[in-house]
């Protein structure tokens, strides 16, 4: 299945970018604009360019990001400058969680965060994810993580088969070597007596 995040990221990328530019310029840059406004338009253009250049980044980004999620793993592909390719076997998948922030939860989106035990640094919660699905659609997002959950499911039930001969097997071996050692050593003692 091939999965593309909710438009609404662009938005949520918004909100982003005005809260960290209220925080990040516009706290230092009104104060010099009002007491040297000679100054504002050397503060504001930089401004303007960088918001024009998120405007055109964050539509060329969304475009080039897409999960790809079926039974033998999960690729998340996604970058505009950089590309990045990630490649999860479902079989290294060690556990899902859907996480929702306050900013999530507000435009109803959520993310997934897939840990294998290598990378999450072994138990449950506190290590980072292999990777992250962000911005699905609340409901959708809950339904990809039962899917994973199923594929995981699907794929250990088949490992453990796998597996359960060659163990066996190797159970009985070991038991008709206890066996002849425990023939020859009730032969050696009928023998001493």
């Amino acid at each position: 299945m091939e999965v593309k995040p909710s438009p609404k990221m662009k938005t949520l990328y918004w909100t982003y970018y005005v809260i960290g530019s209220t925080l990040g310029f516009l706290v230092w840059a009104l104060p010099i604009s009002v007491f040297k406004p000679i100054l504002t338009p050397f503060l504001f253009i930089p401004y303007a360019a960088i918001t024009a250049f998120f405007s055109w980044w964050i539509d060329k980004y969304y475009d080039t990001i897409k999960y790809t999620i079926d039974e033998d793993g999960i690729i998340v592909e996604k970058g505009v400058f950089f590309k990045y390719y990630k490649y999860v076997p479902a079989d290294k998948i060690h556990y899902v969680e859907l996480a929702q922030g306050p900013l999530l939860r507000m435009y109803n989106l959520a993310t997934i965060k897939i840990h294998t035990a290598a990378f999450s640094g072994g138990g449950g919660g506190g290590g980072l994810p292999e990777v992250t699905l962000t911005c699905l659609e609340y409901d959708k997002a809950s339904k990809i993580k039962d899917y994973i959950f199923n594929v995981i499911g699907a794929v250990k039930a088949k490992l453990s088969k796998a597996k359960k001969p060659k163990v066996q097997e190797e159970m009985l071996m070991e038991l008709r070597r206890i066996r002849e050692l425990l023939e020859k050593a009730i032969s050696s003692l009928s023998y001493q007596r």
